[in-house]
């Protein structure tokens, strides 16, 4: 019989709290990513999770999100002496000392709130009982990190957004059309962006029939653009389509042919689960997350993202391919079909909760 779990969540709760409704009735789920203030949000978990605390038999506490509701779920935790079990979809050591760097910028008392609140994180995160993160490369990097025992960091993926299975393709177009979708906050994805340039620049020379379009927006955004007016002559910025922040994504995935992603720093890219469920190929680098989900040479390319001419290859190679396109495609769709359903993905979880709590009572036992 599966733990009865208490689960807490401040950001994108369909990749934790879906999937555990999905699958289990001993989940009890408080979910705050809705909810604008942290005194709201800090009254909502505490007014929730208490008394379910206090009358249900809960085995542990997972909390998917940091700040004041990594804060609480450790407190409860050790004030009902339950396990704590964190769910990461990234590198905690890796990306909030890029935002650090960022709040630097912006002055020194969001500098030293935020440093504060990622002291704080770490800390937590390394007090867990277990860990449950999104690939392997991430648990690999963690284990170097995190003072718990290498069997209680487990691996789970995240689930696919099904309301993309809503949309129909479209074609906007009659050219052939690759497209990156990204998030222009983060330094490394912008530098991903200007290396896909790169290659796909020489692509649109060699094929007056392709563009190429940006979706995503950010902070790195007015250096992106300035970066294709300064870099490629006029005729191959006409095929540049630098789009923003876009609402309907989904629109951008069924009007493309080709999917490029190239990032220096990942977990495991919802943009490519997105792209493989809209029956996209996929070329992206062999690192991080994605070289998990993408099988090379069925579902799309994992190419070395400082070898140019091999992405140009793979580029060039779908885009002169419609057959190869629309198998690799309909592949990626059934991988993710299967793989990241919110079904599996719940099962996961809760299997990853139940070794974890089962490994500490073991532990706590022999002491």
């Amino acid at each position: 019989m599966s733990n009865t779990i208490l689960a807490l969540s401040d950001n994108r709760s369909e990749k934790t709290i879906t999937p555990l409704e999905r699958v289990s009735e001993e989940t009890y789920c408080v979910d705050v990513s809705a909810i604008d203030g942290t005194l709201k949000r800090v009254h909502r978990i505490v007014s929730r999770s208490l008394p379910i605390l206090h009358r249900k038999e809960i085995d542990a506490v997972l909390v998917a999100g940091n700040g004041f509701t990594a804060i609480l779920a450790f407190l409860l935790s050790e004030l009902f002496s339950l396990p704590l079990i964190y769910r990461l979809g990234g590198d905690p050591y890796q990306v909030e000392k890029g935002k650090l760097h960022d709040k630097r910028e912006e002055g020194i008392s969001e500098y030293l709130v935020y440093l504060i609140f990622y002291k704080i994180t770490i800390f937590i995160l390394e007090r867990s009982t277990g860990v449950v993160v999104v690939s392997t490369k991430l648990k690999m990097d963690l284990e170097e990190r995190v003072p718990v025992n290498d069997d209680q960091i487990k691996v789970v993926r995240v689930p696919l957004d099904e309301s993309l299975l809503e949309s129909n393709r479209t074609r906007s177009s009659d050219r052939t059309s690759v497209l990156t979708v990204t998030n222009l906050d983060f330094e490394e994805k912008f530098r991903g962006v200007k290396k896909s340039l790169d290659a796909v620049a020489s692509v649109l020379e060699e094929n007056p029939e392709v563009e190429y379009r940006v979706a995503g927006g950010g902070k790195y955004f007015s250096s992106l653009r300035r970066h294709v007016d300064s870099e490629y002559p006029s005729d191959v910025q006409a095929r540049i389509d630098l789009l923003g922040y876009v609402d309907d994504v989904s629109r951008e995935y069924h009007s493309s042919d080709v999917f490029l992603y190239l990032s220096y720093l990942d977990g495991y890219p919802n943009v490519v689960l997105e792209a493989m469920l809209c029956n996209l190929p996929v070329v992206t680098n062999a690192d991080f997350g994605m070289k998990e989900q993408v099988t090379d040479g069925a579902t799309g390319f994992l190419v070395d993202i400082s070898d140019d001419g091999e992405i140009e290859r793979r580029l060039t190679e779908l885009i002169d391919d419609p057959e190869k396109r629309e198998k690799m495609g309909k592949e990626g769709h059934s991988k993710v079909r299967t793989e990241n359903s919110h079904e599996r993905v719940g099962e996961q979880l809760m299997t990853a909760v139940d070794e974890i709590v089962r490994e500490d009572r073991s532990s706590i036992s022999k002491e």
